[in-house]
């Protein structure tokens, strides 16, 4: 006698054999993921650190970028990084010409290593008023990271061109810091 289809234990064994797999595909893009939200906010912090040199140049102004919600300890979701005209600003809403908020980046721990909470870009050449310079002509401005032995860093140089480094690593795509 002829059988045809599957009996219940054979589809049984098939639908484990699927969930195993599936089980040991999860992690993987579960990490694939979160490596994609740090080069996001890596890339998007240094497009906010190149958009501040321009607008002050191309305005002829001074322009402020401010954080908003940051410490020296790190501080995750409720947080911005505010590009504006006003010097003052302490809201994330206060007048932005381009803004980056922490709630598009969740679970990524953001650490403030600029020395107050607000950077000015000149108006004619649009460099940033620095008052801490490493050896390299570099400031500190944020680290942040998901898993604290692979932080990035956002630098800025004196004469305002800016980059995301790996702290102790290339991390995510990124050169080490020097």
């Amino acid at each position: 006698m002829k059988k045809n289809g599957f009996t219940l234990i054979e589809l049984l064994i098939a639908i484990v054999i699927i969930v195993i797999l599936l089980g040991a595909g999860v992690p993987s893009f579960s990490e694939y993921y979160q490596k994609l939200k740090m080069t996001r906010l890596a890339g998007d912090i240094q497009s906010f650190m190149s958009m501040a040199r321009s607008e002050s140049v191309l305005r002829n102004k001074k322009i402020y970028l401010h954080l908003i919600g940051l410490d020296t300890t790190g501080v995750k979701n409720n947080w911005c990084l505010l590009l504006s005209v006003n010097n003052a600003a302490t809201d994330c809403d206060d007048d932005p010409i381009y803004l980056v908020r922490g709630s598009d980046y969740k679970n990524i721990t953001v650490k403030q290593e600029l020395s107050s909470n607000v950077l000015e870009f000149g108006g004619i050449n649009g460099r940033p008023s620095l008052s801490s310079i490493g050896t390299n002509g570099y400031g500190d401005i944020v680290s942040f990271h998901q898993k604290t032995e692979k932080a990035l860093m956002a630098k800025v140089h004196i004469f305002g061109r800016s980059k995301v480094c790996g702290v102790g690593g290339e991390w995510y795509g990124s050169v080490i810091c020097l």
